[in-house]
């Protein structure tokens, strides 16, 4: 096992699934759409623009009422770079492809 290699860290693509599919401690259904991006589909469903915008008007408000949102200034700056890119009329799942970049990886899901 190599660097560059999804199991790298111990966790293959299918492991992230399933994941997904059934996250500790929530109670909500989730559909195959929260795990497109590991097949690598950015349909827009919820375009990057759009999750910017309302993240920003979030940041705002945090930062009117002197809440720490220290997490949602990471985000919002990842999906500036993502922007920054071209894909603001993408999913806005898509800005997780930056740190796949960043560390040479990419996990993806065979096609269903």
């Amino acid at each position: 096992m190599k660097r560059g290699d999804p199991t790298f860290a111990g966790a293959g693509s299918a492991w992230l699934a399933r994941g997904q599919k059934k996250p500790q401690g929530h109670t909500h259904q989730q559909g195959p759409q929260q795990r497109d991006w590991l097949r690598g589909n950015f349909d827009p469903r919820f375009s990057l623009a759009l999750a910017r915008k309302d993240l920003g008007l979030a940041q705002e408000l945090a930062r009117a009422t002197d809440t720490p949102m220290r997490l949602g200034v990471l985000c919002e700056q990842e999906m500036v770079e993502a922007i920054g890119r071209g894909w603001a009329g993408r999913d806005a799942s898509i800005f997780l492809m930056l740190q796949e970049d960043r560390a040479k990886v990419q996990a993806r899901l065979p096609p269903d």
